[in-house]
């Protein structure tokens, strides 16, 4: 089964006291050259120094531009590491510019955008009617081994009709579905990067689609 590793893996954050703010702006840090991080996907709230809502989503890039046949499964495969308190959803992704925390909110299409200008904290900023969702929620991590997210349809087609296929990982119970999160604490998964080496790196790992065959036999012809 073929494999990808990304030609970029890092996260972006952004903290600011106000929930509905915390979401839609641009993040304000970033970090790509970790080998591992305990907390890659986070959403929490503090109230050391001020009230403070912190998000933080992880980024991939992928090189599909050699794909050029249909895809027929696939998935990213991502080794946990540190916390695994978290659900979380791959969604589609257009990153904008040079590598930075601009990354943060770089989803694809205006539907999202949309959805993160409504957000209240009470579900009106939900990103699940915005068209991008790469995967299904991921309920359970493996924060000692293996954790393959599979790929829906439209990341299948995607990976075939697109020269890099541009993936935001982010938490579900309340980043994706814009429920603000409720009390001091945080929930979060860790894995490592590419930076770690081949066995460990984020690997889109993908099967192609069998070419159909015609296996008509033709009798009695004259010819």
């Amino acid at each position: 089964m073929p494999t990808i590793r990304p030609d970029l893996d890092m996260y972006a954050s952004n903290s600011v006291s106000v929930w509905s703010r915390v979401r839609g702006l641009s993040g304000s840090s970033f970090d790509s050259n970790n080998v591992k991080d305990g907390y890659s996907v986070l959403v929490g709230y503090t109230t050391k120094g001020g009230a403070t809502f912190t998000i933080r989503r992880a980024m991939f890039i992928y090189d599909t531009s050699s794909i050029t046949s249909d895809v027929a499964s696939a998935s990213i495969d991502v080794t946990g590491y540190g916390l695994g308190s978290a659900d979380i959803i791959l969604v589609k992704a257009v990153f904008v510019g040079g590598i930075g925390a601009g990354y943060f909110n770089d989803f694809r299409g205006t539907s999202a955008a949309t959805a993160l200008s409504n957000s209240n904290g009470s579900g009106a900023g939900t990103l699940a009617s915005a068209g991008i969702d790469y995967s299904s929620e991921v309920a359970t991590w493996n924060t000692g081994g293996v954790n393959q997210i599979s790929l829906n349809a439209t990341a299948l087609a995607d990976i075939k009709g697109e020269d890099d296929l541009m993936i935001i990982m982010m938490e579900y119970d309340h980043d994706y579905l814009d429920i603000a999160y409720p009390s001091v604490g945080n929930k979060a998964v860790g894995f490592w990067w590419d930076e770690g080496g081949g066995t460990n790196s984020p690997k889109l790992n993908y099967t192609l689609a069998t070419a159909a065959t015609d296996n008509a036999i033709f009798f009695g012809a004259n010819f």
